[in-house]
């Protein structure tokens, strides 16, 4: 389980540094004060966005990773599910494939709460 939450920490640094890759004709602004609003390519806001929403469900899948390291529960299959789900989430907000998007999420929420009903 702990390799698991390693690659959900790895998928939020990817997440979290991919906009900025994304957006590499304002590298000036990389450099700068950043005193001003970024301007960001239509994907690389995709991206930001996708990000974002990965870090309101990071907790809950932490929480629950940990709980399941601390109980000695194995949640190993909801938990790797919901990191390749969240992987598959981001191609898919990235490139605006809106459809498999949403349903990639709602995969990602029952792992969660496979996790969950694995805790009780």
């Amino acid at each position: 389980m702990v390799d698991i939450v390693l690659m959900s920490v790895l998928l939020t640094l990817v997440q979290v540094l991919l906009p900025t890759a994304l957006n590499v004709g304002n590298f000036r602004y990389l450099l700068s004060n950043r005193e001003e609003p970024i301007t960001l390519s239509p994907i690389s806001a995709r991206a930001q966005r996708a990000a974002s929403n990965l870090l309101e469900t990071l907790p809950i899948f932490l929480a629950l990773a940990g709980l399941s390291i601390f109980y000695e529960i194995d949640n190993t299959t909801p938990a790797l599910l919901w990191v390749v789900c969240r992987t598959f989430y981001l191609a898919c907000y990235t490139f605006g494939i809106t459809v498999v998007r949403s349903l990639v999420f709602m995969a990602s929420i029952v792992c969660l709460v496979q996790m969950s009903m694995g805790l009780l």
